[in-house]
């Protein structure tokens, strides 16, 4: 059956225009046409001709994962409604391409903090996010860190360092990391350390020789494979009394822009060695 036209008349009081009830008998003449064509709410139209296919695609999604003070590590951390609790938990969960975002507050956590290759770590500013060790692992390493990686825009406190370990790095090049297009880049951080004796004429502890240290590129840990072991570094600050800033080992090279260190007893301690 063709489509049904009602005639409306020539003007708005003609008088020559359909009945109403002529008029409605089209109306659902129409809609029952219609509904028998399978196109009624709940149903199923009928299936068209299929189209050409697409281009095959490689696209790969870069998720991203919200930690806040006010979290949960049961949440599934990928909006900033249900964030994670720990940078622990949303790192143990990213993989490359994926970002971190840190909200505002103190966030105590267990270190070490391992971050996959190709992961952006992300605070929210220098004055806003603070990232600090538990008691039992406040001489542990902080970060440590693969290749690819980005960490800005925020602050370490709270380290001390561990003689017997050598552990107490804030930023420590992971033990088997591979270093393929790009070295690890770090910007907008500072990191605060202490002496575990502090007193009115010491406020830092400078004469308890135990502060935390800075950062560790040791270039013998990393895959063979690697290109050779670099990090960058921009507003990057380090505040380790009597203790170490940049420490560089068997090969490794830093480039620092905007960068200080501050009451250490070396700024920048490098080592020669064959085996990086």
């Amino acid at each position: 059956m063709s489509q049904q036209t009602i005639n409306v008349g020539s003007g708005e009081l003609a008088g020559d225009g359909e009945s109403l009830r002529s008029a409605f008998q089209k109306v659902n003449s129409n809609f029952t046409e219609i509904y028998s064509a399978g196109f009624g709410i709940g149903q199923q139209g009928p299936t068209g001709p299929a189209g050409p296919s697409g281009p095959t695609s490689n696209y790969t999604e870069h998720r991203s994962f919200f930690v806040d003070y006010n979290g949960t590590d049961t949440n599934d951390g990928r909006s900033r409604g249900l964030p994670f609790k720990t940078i622990a938990r949303a790192l143990s969960s990213a993989t490359t391409g994926t970002t971190v975002f840190i909200g505002p507050g103190q966030f105590v956590e267990s270190y070490p903090l391992t971050v996959p290759k190709g992961v952006t770590v992300r605070g929210s500013g220098l004055r806003a996010t603070t990232i600090s060790p538990t008691t039992a692992t406040n001489s542990a390493d902080g970060f440590l860190i693969d290749g690819e990686t980005t960490l800005s825009d925020f602050n370490m406190s709270g380290q001390y360092w561990n003689t017997a370990t050598q552990t107490g790095y804030a930023f420590r090049v992971a033990t088997s990391a591979t270093f393929t297009t790009r070295s690890p880049y770090l910007e907008r951080i500072t990191v605060l350390n202490r002496g575990t004796v502090t007193s009115a004429t010491d406020v830092y502890g400078f004469a308890s020789g135990n502060a935390g240290r800075g950062v560790l590129i040791d270039g013998s840990v990393i895959q063979s494979n690697s290109v050779e072991t670099a990090l960058l570094f921009n507003e990057f600050t380090m505040i380790v009394p009597g203790s170490i800033g940049f420490h560089l080992k068997n090969g490794a090279r830093v480039e620092m822009l905007t960068s200080f260190t501050y009451f250490a007893d070396k700024a920048i301690w490098a080592e020669s060695g064959t085996a990086g």
